[in-house]
């Protein structure tokens, strides 16, 4: 079974060292050594392929977060200050309301009620 892989892989190991006249490609050098050198390349290109990916994620979840920062600016800011705004609209009116209260009915001070000595034997 290896002999016929073997075989069957020599005219790529040729026809890949031909084509390769550049010096920066790897691929003549690599496939010098046989299956240890296709498979460098096929390592080679699954990290390069998985590289490309990553980028390609990383750079759709950060245009997803810029498209969301963009969203809290425009609607949720502007919703929250309208409800802080109504908030303390709505403490002045219960302050307001409180004060005329107490206006009206004074609200009595807490009794105090007098300490009691311990009773010891003494």
């Amino acid at each position: 079974m290896f002999g016929f892989q073997v075989v069957l892989s020599a005219p790529v190991f040729v026809a890949a060292s031909q084509q390769s006249d550049n010096v920066n490609d790897p691929t003549g050098i690599l496939l010098q050594y046989g299956v240890l050198g296709l498979g460098a390349l096929v390592l080679l290109w699954f990290a390069r392929v998985s590289y490309k990916r990553e980028v390609d994620r990383a750079d759709r979840l950060e245009a997803e977060v810029l498209r969301l920062n963009n969203l809290i600016q425009e609607k949720h800011i502007p919703a929250l200050e309208s409800a802080t705004h109504a908030l303390r609209d709505a403490t002045e009116i219960i302050r307001d309301y409180d004060r005329d209260i107490r206006r009206i009915e004074p609200v009595p001070s807490p009794v105090r009620r007098p300490r009691r000595e311990p009773q010891g034997d003494g």
